[in-house]
């Protein structure tokens, strides 16, 4: 592997994929988003895409800017997970989406 490509690991579901992208490219976030939906066979199915960042965090790529940040920050592996659009990281999102919505909830 060069320095010009990261590899890429992409979890959806319980399904595994490796790729590479250029770590410098003119694509953005909507090309990798369609490579993301041909290496998963998502046609038809609305997603979103997040990354694991250096400390551990799990943050979104939902623009040019948080795509490029992913690259720019990626030492060896870019960790990616993809989950249908709806489908909350874990309970804490959960609360606060609903929390943002004004919804009472008893969880």
């Amino acid at each position: 592997m060069t320095k010009d490509l990261v590899e890429v690991k992409s979890e959806f579901d319980a399904e595994f994929r490796r790729f590479s992208i250029p770590r410098v490219t003119d694509r953005g976030f909507l090309d990798f988003c369609q490579v993301v939906e041909n290496i998963h066979h998502l046609s038809g199915i609305s997603f979103v895409v997040f990354y694991t960042d250096p400390v551990g965090d799990l943050l979104p790529i939902t623009n040019n800017d948080n795509f490029k940040k992913a690259l720019a920050t990626t030492v060896t592996l870019l960790r990616l997970t993809v989950q249908r659009k709806g489908m909350n990281t874990d309970r804490q999102t959960d609360i606060q989406t609903d929390r943002q919505a004004g919804r009472q909830t008893d969880r």
